[in-house]
């Protein structure tokens, strides 16, 4: 999907934000591109906020994916946080921080280089069993 695009899927919205929030497809869907073995091995947190879900991890000094080799401004290891949050009833937003290994983290200041990666979802039911699902 391009920035912006909408496309009409012949199912329930549910089943695209169980997809959205489940960062464990990763490791599976993405495996040649995302994925990273470090998504399959880094348990999930997840939270309820007060509208939603939050499910997320950092990852700790990984090597970068092929795509992501293409995007970072730095050489080496990086960190990564994967956050997925969903607010009710059909909001999913999408962050993805890759901050250059030693840097950074959980309780830490980003590096300068840090790269950051974030889009937005939104489904849209038409019936019972389709939706409008539109990302940016």
């Amino acid at each position: 999907m391009n920035r912006g695009d909408t496309m009409e899927l012949d199912f329930n919205y549910l089943l695209m934000c169980n997809d959205l929030m489940d960062t464990t497809h990763v490791a599976w869907v993405h495996q040649f591109s995302l994925a990273a073995d470090a998504t399959k091995d880094t348990p999930l947190r997840v939270s309820r906020t007060e509208n939603g879900v939050i499910v997320h991890r950092w990852m700790a000094d990984h090597k970068p994916t092929p795509f992501f080799k293409t995007v970072v401004e730095f050489n080496g290891n990086f960190h990564r946080l994967q956050l997925y949050e969903v607010r009710y009833p059909h909001h999913a937003l999408i962050k993805a921080v890759f901050p250059p290994a030693g840097t950074g983290g959980p309780n830490g200041l980003l590096h300068r280089d840090t790269f950051i990666m974030e889009s937005c979802n939104f489904m849209t039911p038409t019936t019972g069993s389709k939706m409008r699902y539109y990302s940016f």
